[in-house]
């Protein structure tokens, strides 16, 4: 056994002495328009790998090229226009815009390879958050699927792996947005992508790689991927020699350990200035923002808290929110360039113009967003002006009857706005008693003779617009020998409070016992010789009159010769 562990820790010992100090993963989900990229890209990877990297690719070919279906390679130095690298894993015929295929390949891969910094690099079309007729992020054409941002695909595709990403880079179109770092800010130290299209040509590895080693910092190491790509973007660049191409293109990299301050920020601002969103000052700054994406509904966020500190007089509340914001996002976004755009290239949010379009994204998908956490789309809620969209009913997921007493509980309505739900309470037919409410649950004790009983909730915004009502029966239950409950339950007042039983037989003894939260006895009552049917006392006849009880929570017992019954009991003063 010795011999074994010593052999285990001196294997383990030159593993780490191996590691490369760089580690790239590429996953290239290539089964579409891009897959002739895809190989060119792989030649440049092999011109540029540096000895003091590992470079793993994934790489789903083109269904009907001349190699199809997946494998992993294993990037090797090559100055040739030929691939040469070896295969490494053959996955066959599988879908790479599936979350589960990249989840695989990057389990996979750091089960397999370590390095002193990893480097995840996610290689596709791309569209953000937002999924247009046909693309998303990874989308694969044989299958005619694609990675989903929204439903939360992309976050799972990193749950359950080693090691957290050093630098995760989307080389991918329109993935620079807020919406998109706040779904991965979990996973990896350093994200870089792009607020606006990525020409197809994409990254000039070769130069970036060629370079790597003359940076001691590797912060300077992932700016220069920034630097090289614009350059080689530019008039006389390596990727547009002659100057044929004129392409309006950015890309940032975003420091996400600070990336939690500025969405405590941006909650604040939100919350703040919500119900006036729709004054001139933020509608003017939304008007002059450059817009990006399918729908054009993206902006860039530094250029529209820029616009609104400009318009506002320095020092007060608008000016200290907008500079405020600002200097969080320059704390996020270390490096930020563009070439041939009116804006520098930070992040870009949604905030669209239309009422009816921001309402049906917002429920179908944004909504499941973790950014949503923000309350930025409350602002936008109200940046329509008056809000009149009722919200969704309420949708009850648990019911439950004790004896008498009737518990609901209701999922939150999807809606940009705070709610609260209106409770009625009907007893055979006959309307009983209204409650307002803030939590997502409810409990009503109906008395003994009530037959039939119907609760009704409607989900209320804040600014009045009810939603349509949903409700649960209550029927009054016959087949408990023996039952009790407390009448009204909470307790607003001792004398209105009683303990009622019913038992289908004479009972020899009662034994009733009050406990308080710590459960300290407080009270005990003996009954003897009680007759067959509902019987009550009153709280004040348990205490005896003379003792009183705070606001809490507490324990009631009734117990007889073959049942004990409890009853949780809140008293409200």
């Amino acid at each position: 056994m010795k011999k074994i562990f010593v052999l285990l820790l001196f294997v383990l010992t030159i593993s780490v002495i191996h590691a490369k100090d760089w580690l790239f993963f590429v996953y290239m989900a290539a089964d579409n328009g891009l897959y002739q990229y895809a190989l060119d890209d792989i030649n440049k990877l092999e011109k540029g790998i540096q000895s003091n990297m590992e470079i793993i690719v994934f790489i789903d070919h083109l269904t009907g090229s001349e190699k199809e279906g997946a494998e992993v390679i294993k990037i090797v130095k090559d100055s040739t226009d030929n691939i040469v690298s070896p295969r490494v894993k053959y996955y066959g015929n599988v879908n790479s815009g599936d979350y589960h295929t990249l989840n695989d390949f990057m389990k996979w891969g750091q089960s397999h390879y370590s390095g002193k910094n990893e480097i995840m690099i996610i290689w596709s079309h791309g569209t953000g958050w937002f999924r247009g007729e046909t693309k998303h992020i990874c989308p694969d054409n044989s299958y005619s699927s694609a990675i989903s941002v929204a439903r939360g695909e992309l976050r799972k595709a990193f749950q359950g792996l080693r090691r957290k990403f050093d630098l995760l880079l989307f080389d991918a179109c329109l993935m620079g947005n807020l919406e998109t770092l706040v779904e991965v800010k979990e996973f990896c130290n350093y994200s870089m992508a792009s607020i606006n299209e990525m020409p197809a040509i994409g990254l000039p590895w070769t130069d970036i790689l060629n370079q790597w080693n003359l940076f001691d910092n590797k912060e300077d190491r992932y700016n220069s991927i920034i630097d090289k790509y614009l350059e080689s973007h530019d008039y006389g660049g390596s990727q547009n020699p002659y100057g044929d191409y004129y392409n309006s293109i950015a890309l940032f990299l975003a420091d996400m350990r600070n990336l939690e301050s500025l969405l405590q920020d941006f909650k604040s601002f939100a919350d703040y200035y919500a119900l006036r969103a729709s004054d001139e000052v933020f509608a003017n700054a939304r008007e002059q923002c450059i817009t990006f994406n399918d729908m054009q509904a993206d902006i860039e966020v530094k250029q529209y808290f820029q616009l609104l500190k400009e318009s506002a007089i320095e020092g007060d509340t608008l000016w200290v929110f907008a500079d405020r914001i600002i200097n969080s996002l320059d704390r996020v976004f270390v490096k930020v360039n563009s070439l041939n755009l009116a804006i520098e290239g930070y992040a870009s949010i949604w905030y669209p113009i239309y009422e009816d379009v921001f309402y049906e994204l917002y429920v179908n998908l944004y909504h499941n967003l973790e950014i949503n956490k923000t309350r930025f789309c409350r602002f936008i809620n109200y940046s329509f002006g008056k809000d009149t969209i009722a919200p969704l009913a309420p949708r009850i997921i648990k019911k439950a009857q004790t004896f008498n007493s009737l518990h609901l509980e209701w999922a939150i309505p999807i809606d940009p706005c705070n709610l609260s739900y209106q409770i009625e309470v009907f007893v055979d037919g006959v309307f009983k008693e209204f409650a307002n409410v803030t939590e997502t649950v409810f409990s009503f004790t109906f008395d003994h003779f009530v037959s039939h009983g119907k609760i009704v909730v409607r989900a209320v915004d804040e600014v009045g617009n009810i939603s349509e009502p949903v409700f649960a029966e209550y029927n009054k239950q016959t087949n408990n020998k023996f039952s009790a409950y407390v009448s009204p339950n909470p307790i607003k007042y001792d004398y209105d409070a009683e303990i009622h039983w019913v038992s289908d037989k004479e009972l020899a003894n009662l034994d009733i016992f009050l406990y308080n939260i710590s459960g300290d006895l407080l009270a005990k009552k003996t009954l003897n010789n009680i007759y067959a049917g509902e019987h009550y006392i009153t709280l004040k006849q348990l205490l005896n009159n003379n003792k009183k009880i705070s606001t809490g929570l507490y324990t009631l017992i009734l117990k007889t010769g073959e049942f004990s019954t409890i009853i949780k009991v809140a008293i409200i003063r």
